[in-house]
């Protein structure tokens, strides 16, 4: 047992290492929400990495390092992954400026209620009558979310572009984690950590992409402002060189007078 064990865990290290890796994009992405607290989509994919920071680790052995409480971190795993769907939805929302109507809020807090029942239900015997009405309650989170980023690609939205190829990698991978928990196809499960990580790598190129095209924005209109600040400066110049002539015609007409 110790062997097999040993072995599990040298096969979880990949997984060790994403959530770290989550972890620190999580870390980051909340510290730069600190410094820009008007840029909220960085607060709410922080959580989303976060929350998949703990559910990667949650499914490694590696959390048996802090005791043998195997019910507990089950609950604890099933309660990231119902929290990460509305967390994504509230983050697309934010970052490509979608309305929310009403059917959208109460679907973010289905999940949320989903998330209540289960932690106030003892054991896990709960978690496997909910999990499989999870898995199609999430799809249209899946087909959705691509959906409106091919929409706010065309409304002109330059960073959807990276967006949208990262959220397919993203939907295609938590589909497949999907088919293979409900048993239509067979694999080896958690394709959607790495979905997740390939989806972090193109959202922060995105991200880039539009800082520097705000950064871009900002020094034209900075350039413009200057360029204003210049005319305008020598047009009151004018005005007082033209001042300054007519009053001394005037002196000089009322010392002629």
């Amino acid at each position: 047992l110790a062997d097999l064990a040993a072995r599990r865990a040298t096969g979880d290290i990949p997984r060790l290492l994403l959530s770290v890796l989550f972890l620190y994009v999580g870390v980051a992405h909340l510290l730069l929400y600190r410094t820009r607290r008007g840029s909220v989509e960085y607060f709410w994919f922080s959580l989303a990495a976060l929350l998949m920071a703990g559910h990667t680790f949650l499914r490694t052995q590696f959390r048996f390092v802090f005791g043998e409480h195997f019910i507990l971190y089950k609950e604890l795993e099933y309660a990231c992954i119902y929290v990460l769907t509305p967390v994504l939805v509230e983050f697309f929302a934010v970052f490509l400026a979608l309305p929310r109507p009403w059917w959208l809020r109460a679907y973010q807090a289905s999940h949320l209620l989903l998330l209540l029942t289960v932690a106030l239900t003892p054991g896990l015997a709960i978690n496997w009558v909910v999990l499989p009405f999870w898995n199609a309650w999430v799809l249209p989170v899946l087909i959705g979310i691509p959906f409106r980023v091919i929409q706010a690609f065309r409304r002109g939205r330059r960073e959807a572009g990276l967006i949208l190829v990262g959220v397919v990698v993203l939907a295609v991978a938590f589909g497949t984690d999907v088919a293979i928990t409900q048993r239509l196809i067979q694999g080896p499960g958690f394709v959607g950590g790495y979905g997740f990580g390939l989806f972090a790598i193109f959202l922060g190129a995105a991200m880039a992409d539009r800082f520097g095209h705000l950064q871009s924005q900002v020094d034209s209109l900075n350039q413009n402002l200057e360029a204003q600040v210049r005319v305008r400066t020598l047009q009151l110049e004018d005005a007082r060189f033209a001042a300054e002539a007519a009053n001394r015609a005037k002196t000089a007409f009322l010392g002629n007078m």
